[in-house]
């Protein structure tokens, strides 16, 4: 069982609640590894608030750390005792879907042999569901970003050198819903050095500013590359595209007074700064291209179509065209 407590919400950083009822479902998971007990049988103790029997098995296993963080809920006030299990039962409602429980009986998922192999994972959820499913989905990420750090620090250790290897490409379609990492900000700077390539959706930059209030800020310039498509009416969204491409001096005609009733009004010059590509420019493309946004080289305009074997992408419903503008900025 894999879950990230801090996948929920749209705070930058962990609430008090959700800090202990990270520290009751880490060792409470923990606890269930090591005594060979079901995800089932985890929930019945989260939602009915009896650990103490977790405790108990963690304290008989020697596990140190674990216990005491797991003590510390369990020996807090009633009311704040009562507060934490229900937030930590939240965190995991996904668990309470009959689908969901089933698959968490054999587990079967080892994280370090996925990020040696070339095998996928896809990861599909209704969107009614999302919210309830992003703790598991950001679960599943961190193990297995865990796991690529881990082979690459190993890596250097034996070899003596830092190693530009990509293990892991992470494609997160609608990332601020159904993969809402709470601090994308040092996956995306740390994670290509690590082994770790991430291309990640959003309809608009809206729903960053919602999710991650303070990466956002900067969110554009996190990511090397970035294809932005037509359609965009976030007024702040286009506004940041705009200003993101840069400035130009556009000279103006100007029109002064007439020097007398015959004679002819002067005409002069004056400089004004623009943006480079307006609003507009990027709310409305031209049909069949996109705008390439690469960070050593600023906006370019790029053709963007499917080819007619692309049959993944067609399946999943991507617009038009993503898939060679897509191809284009993943590579670099």
């Amino acid at each position: 069982a894999m879950v990230r407590s801090s996948a929920l919400r749209n705070a930058s950083s962990l609430t008090f609640w959700e800090e202990r009822a990270e520290a009751t479902i880490a060792p409470a998971l923990f606890g269930a590894h090591l005594g060979g007990l079901s995800m089932a049988k985890v929930m019945d103790m989260i939602e009915t608030k009896s650990l103490d029997s977790m405790l108990t098995l963690l304290v008989a296993k020697g596990e140190i750390e674990a216990s005491r963080s797991l003590s510390s809920v369990l020996g807090s006030a009633d009311r704040e005792r009562s507060g934490v299990l229900s937030t930590a039962a939240g965190i995991l409602s996904g668990y309470r879907m009959p689908e969901v429980l089933a698959q968490a009986q054999n587990p079967n998922f080892d994280a370090a042999a996925f990020v040696s192999s070339r095998d996928t994972i896809y990861v599909v959820a209704p969107a009614a569901v999302q919210d309830v499913l992003a703790p598991l989905v950001v679960g599943l990420i961190w193990s297995i970003r865990d796991a690529a750090f881990a082979q690459v620090a190993q890596a250097q250790m034996e070899t003596g050198q830092v190693r530009q290897e990509t293990k892991v490409k992470l494609l997160l379609d609608e990332m601020a819903n159904i993969a809402p990492i709470y601090d994308i900000g040092s996956i995306l700077s740390e994670g290509a050095s690590q082994g770790i390539l991430v291309l990640g959706v959003l309809q608009d930059l809206s729903q960053a500013h919602q999710r991650w209030p303070v990466a956002s800020q900067g969110f554009l310039t996190l990511f090397q590359n970035a294809v932005i498509f037509g359609g965009i009416a976030d007024p702040r969204t286009l506004g940041d595209l705009s200003r993101l491409s840069g400035e130009k001096l556009v000279m103006l005609p100007s029109h002064g007074s007439p020097r007398s009733l015959l004679g002819r009004t002067p005409t002069s010059l004056s400089g004004q700064i623009r943006p480079l590509l307006s609003p507009f420019q990027f709310a409305q493309a031209e049909k069949g291209t996109a705008l390439l946004f690469e960070a050593s080289r600023g906006f370019s305009r790029v053709g963007i179509r499917i080819p007619p074997d692309d049959r993944v992408l067609r399946a999943t419903g991507v617009r038009s065209g993503t898939s060679r503008a897509w191809s284009r900025a993943w590579q670099r």
